[in-house]
């Protein structure tokens, strides 16, 4: 009788937290006051969510260390640390690292990916993203999935793409120097001399812009995406 009465009293005071979490969520999201938006943060730093509730916590704490507001800033990362956990740790580690924006933007272009798979403006954004948190497999994926899309292009719309891509190369290439990668330098280096080539071949016919994710086209190196 006291087990069950223990375990009742357990599973209430989950619950409550639960829906304590969803409020300041809802919160921290959608209010206008900057005020209840830092008590909101504060709050989920208290939150003894877990599983995929404890995710939608520490994104939104993310999301929140880009708030305009200093005191939100503040509270956000504050809140990440209290948190504990894996995900919250990490999370902390690229906020102090500066690299909350690159991990926003994967999230952004893998979502958008998963729509539209063969889209080159949306793999370069993935693929530069992945580069600046150090996924360099998988930016190397990326380009390479890029450079097959627009090899199947025709050379009006292909051209437009091959700056790009040559910059997403050079990224690439300086991330993988650094990290003392001789295998994976030697693999990149063969495609970016083919991309070059490309480069020259859509310059001498008058294409080649260098607008996009690595040229400057969209402001702040985001393009938009319907969510």
């Amino acid at each position: 009788m006291k087990l069950r009465l223990v375990l009742a009293i357990a599973c209430a005071f989950a619950l409550s937290g639960c829906l304590l979490g969803s409020s300041a969520l809802k919160v921290l999201a959608e209010s206008t006051d900057a005020k209840q938006r830092a008590s909101a943060a504060e709050q989920l730093g208290k939150s003894p969510a877990s599983g995929k509730q404890q995710q939608k916590v520490v994104e939104a704490l993310v999301q929140a260390t880009m708030d305009v507001d200093t005191d939100v800033r503040t509270k956000a990362v504050e809140a990440l640390g209290k948190l504990g956990g894996d995900d919250a740790r990490q999370a902390l580690v690229d906020v102090l690292a500066g690299k909350q924006y690159a991990r926003a933007a994967l999230k952004h272009y893998s979502v958008a990916n998963g729509k539209a798979p063969d889209q080159p403006e949306i793999l370069m954004g993935l693929a530069r993203a992945q580069t600046d948190l150090g996924k360099l497999s998988d930016a190397e994926k990326s380009l390479e999935h890029c450079v097959k899309v627009v090899k199947n292009l025709d050379e009006n719309q292909g051209g437009r793409f091959w700056g790009q891509i040559s910059g997403g190369y050079t990224t690439l290439r300086m991330a993988l120097e650094k990290a003392g990668d001789k295998q994976a330098l030697e693999r990149v280096a063969k495609i970016d001399a083919e991309v070059e080539e490309k480069v020259h071949e859509s310059q001498r016919q008058g294409g080649g812009g260098m607008g996009g994710m690595f040229g400057g086209g969209f402001p702040g190196g985001a393009i938009p995406i319907t969510q």
